[in-house]
This record gives C-alpha cells, structure tokens and sequence, in this order.
C-alpha cells in the first residue's frame, strides 16, 4: 500500500468513526458486528459498506480476496429466479464472506511485516548472487593480504575492506583466511 492509499485509509476510517460514533471499539470490529447482526437482506449492503473501508487497503496478497468477496455479494444480492438458494446456502455464503473479511483485514496489518521479509529475501538473494573468489589464485592472495595485516591478532575492518576490494562475502574471506593459513 502506497502512501496516498494510507492517508486515503485513515480519511475513510475517521469518516466510519465519526459517523457512527465509534469510541471504544475498532472499526474493523463494528463493520463485523453490524455485518453479524443483520442477518437479512441487509447484510449485503453492510458487508459493501466494509469493503469500501478495505478497498484502500487493498494490496496486491488481498485483491484476490477483495475480488472473491464482491462475487460472493453480488451472488447474495441477486438470488436466483427459481430459489434455488437455500437458507443454508446463503448462511454459508454469509460465513465465507465475514472469514474472507477477516483474512484479509489480517493480511493487511501483516503488510509491513511481508514486504519487510520480501525485501530481506531479496537482499539475501542479491548477496549470494555475488561473485566469489573461485580461483584458487585470487583464493591465495586474499588469504596473504589477509594475514599480512593480521601479525597474530585480528585487525577491526579488514575483512570489510577484503570482502569490498575483492567483491565478496565477509565469511569467503574469512574462509580462505583459514584455508590458507600461513605456517
């Protein structure tokens, strides 16, 4: 979710609080409420009243969600001609859709958390992707400059500045310190 769509959330949220004069329960948990409530033909223009709560939220992980919703509705809203729907049937539907509600209010405060991840991931996908030093040649020499600055005790950043000159990872430097350990 981009910043309009944030500030965009947080304007629809005070609107719903103000309207309804929300003090001391959250929003998401009177639209359930008011959803649960109205167990008649109301609860569809209850649960449209939610999703236009969830829209700016949406992101890409909901907008499959958001979309199977708005079809369950639109199904409840227009019952078919020959009352095929039972009060079961539209009970279940009924259910499915204030769980749908549910998973993706959930994934929207999971969002931060998920794209944080993501972003990790991919990072940690960039760092593996470096090059390291394959040939033994070059394995040797990181090795010497190594232990030329070590004389017997460690030397702070000199790893950084190993893995930096020679573009690898701080532990390829580290291992061929130690492989190639001088006698």
């Amino acid at each position: 979710m981009n910043m309009l769509d944030q500030e965009a959330a947080e304007v629809i949220d005070r609107e719903f609080r103000e309207m309804y004069g929300l003090t001391n329960e959250s929003t998401f948990a009177f639209l359930l409420r008011s959803a649960r409530t109205d167990r008649s033909e109301s609860f569809v223009s209850n649960m449209y009243r939610a999703l236009s709560w969830l829209l700016p939220r949406m992101t890409l992980r909901t907008r499959p969600i958001f979309d199977e919703i708005t079809l369950l509705l639109d199904e409840l809203d227009e019952p078919a001609s020959d009352d095929s729907m039972n009060e079961l049937a539209i009970t279940m539907k009924q259910e499915e859709v204030l769980r749908l509600f549910g998973q993706a209010n959930s994934l929207n405060e999971l969002e931060p958390l998920l794209a944080a991840q993501e972003a990790f991931k991919q990072s940690q996908s960039a760092r593996a992707a470096k090059p390291r030093a394959s040939e033994e040649v070059i394995a040797k020499r990181i090795a010497t400059a190594y232990w030329t600055d070590h004389n017997g005790r460690a030397v702070r950043g000199r790893v950084k500045e190993l893995a930096a000159e020679y573009e690898v990872s701080e532990g390829t430097v580290r291992n061929y310190a130690k492989r190639y350990k001088p006698n």
